[in-house]
């Protein structure tokens, strides 16, 4: 999750999805993501959290980090977007939740019979990337 750097969870190592209960949390409006709204909604009544939900339209991660920076709400990231765009900005803090409990879901498709070796090279890069 991303924090403003002087969140009272800024301090801690770890946050468990039980921190979240009562907090302003982001989450991207259900009609811009309905799977990506509704996981996240799932994941924390699954775990009988129940956060200040604070929609956005934002789509692009740097805004929701932006919208983190000022002290909107916790953001809700995924590992990649936190390698990506999140590590280098000195205005949020990063931390873990836990449990690990969400993956992202990633299809690769390609024509049948292609024997090309980029689509060759481009398929194991994925599958070893993101697993089989």
């Amino acid at each position: 999750v991303a924090l403003p750097p002087d969140h009272r969870l800024a301090t801690l190592g770890t946050i468990a999805v039980h921190d979240l209960d009562g907090e302003a949390v982001l989450v991207v409006d259900r009609t811009d993501a309905p799977h990506a709204h509704d996981d996240i909604a799932a994941y924390c009544a699954t775990h009988g959290v129940h956060p200040r939900w604070i929609n956005h339209g934002a789509t692009q991660i740097e805004r929701v980090l932006d919208m983190v920076a000022v002290g909107s709400g916790i953001g809700w990231m995924n590992t990649w977007q936190v390698e990506r765009y999140a590590l280098t900005r000195g205005d949020i803090a990063i931390r873990p939740l836990t449990p690990i409990e969400l993956h992202d879901e990633f299809r690769v498709a390609w024509r049948v019979g292609d024997t090309s070796p980029a689509t060759a090279v481009c398929v194991r890069v994925i599958l070893e990337t993101c697993g089989t």
